[in-house]
């Protein structure tokens, strides 16, 4: 049985010995996979993880579990400490529970879901370019490629969701479930009307959505919705 935690001072002993055990073993495994193994792996502390959770821009840690063992976790902080741009960051998953959906599944889009609650203008992840595993998982919530970095994503779902002109379309129809996607890797800005942006398109049976992202000034330049 899975079940999503928010981390507190109790779970210190297991989530020290869960990043711990993956860093030790199965580094090319892990969120620090894109650097050279080190002679000497730099192991995580009890007081570290207590520090970093009472930072004032942390908005908190989450852990999935199975039967009361950690199996993944993800960060969550306010990058600016304004309430405008959340940042996903930290993210790990056991090897015996990569490539089987678990993680995006129970814990990734959970926490997607509650971050497009509160009043975030967006959303972004860092992650590297050969994490061939991860970045199409994080395409497929929404996070979009920033051309020029290696490897910043972004994903305007917290903005499109609140646009009066939206609302229509995702009263009948889920967010995450309609969102529409090609498996890719590179970056995924496109250009249209001589405008670089980002592409967002929803489909359900006979009815679409489609919005454009002006990525560089972060802000939605177009929505259509039609009937197909």
């Amino acid at each position: 049985m899975f079940k999503l935690c928010p981390f507190n001072a109790q779970d210190v002993p297991a989530l020290v010995e869960f990043i711990n055990d993956l860093r030790q073993n199965h580094w090319s495994l892990t969120a620090l996979a894109y650097l050279r193994q080190p002679a000497e792996i730099p192991m995580t502390k009890a007081e570290e993880l207590l520090h970093a959770e009472q930072q004032p821009n942390r908005i908190g840690t989450f852990l999935l579990k199975k039967n009361g063992r950690i199996i993944s976790m993800l960060q969550l902080d306010d990058k600016y400490g304004d309430g405008k741009v959340a940042v996903f960051f930290g993210v790990e998953t056991h090897p015996d529970f990569q490539r089987r959906g678990t993680f995006w599944r129970h814990l990734l889009k959970p926490c997607l879901r509650e971050i497009c609650t509160m009043n975030f203008e967006r959303l972004e992840a860092i992650t590297w370019a050969f994490n061939r595993k991860g970045i199409p998982l994080y395409k497929r919530i929404g996070f979009r490629a920033v051309p020029g970095t290696s490897l910043v994503m972004e994903n305007y779902l917290p903005l499109i969701l609140k646009h009066p002109n939206t609302q229509a379309y995702f009263s009948r129809h889920d967010y995450i479930r309609t969102l529409q996607n090609k498996r890719s890797y590179g970056y995924d800005n496109i250009t249209n009307h001589g405008l670089d942006v980002f592409d967002y398109q929803w489909l359900a049976k006979t009815e679409g959505l489609a919005v454009h992202i002006n990525w560089k000034n972060k802000r939605i330049i177009s929505i259509n919705h039609h009937r197909i």
